[in-house]
């Protein structure tokens, strides 16, 4: 895909993000989207029970759906964020690398981040009043 296209994409992510037209959730609220794109890993609870759980940073990920396609921001334990645009037959799926988009992946982050309680963020507020 052109490189101008991916600018394109993600700068209007961020444009509708400001604007709220499109609102993103914590992706380990997910489960299916997370199972299903391999971004889980089986615990043993005991002899005869298991569980999937996240194998991601489940604070620094997040979906929204817009018409039936899941974009997500994943951020491996690590390893700086990727944006992935998942149809819902979870094929032809595209991956947006930091290496090559690091940037704006970033600016999405961050503001994506924004939108969602942190308690540093909290503490200096309440310490600069």
């Amino acid at each position: 895909m052109a490189n101008g296209t991916i600018i394109k994409f993600v700068s209007k992510l961020i444009e509708d993000t400001k604007n709220e037209d499109i609102h993103w959730r914590y992706l380990d609220e997910k489960e299916n989207l997370y199972i299903k794109m391999g971004w889980s890993r089986t615990t043993h609870l005991s002899l005869h029970e298991e569980e999937e759980r996240p194998d991601f940073d489940r604070e620094e990920s997040f979906f929204t759906e817009i018409n039936n396609t899941y974009i997500v921001i994943l951020t491996q334990r690590g390893e700086p964020s990727s944006i992935y645009v998942i149809p819902s037959t979870y094929k032809k799926i595209i991956m947006i690398s930091s290496s090559d988009y690091g940037e704006y992946i970033t600016r999405l982050l961050n503001l994506v981040q924004s939108f969602f309680p942190d308690a540093r963020t909290f503490i200096d507020g309440y310490i600069n009043q």
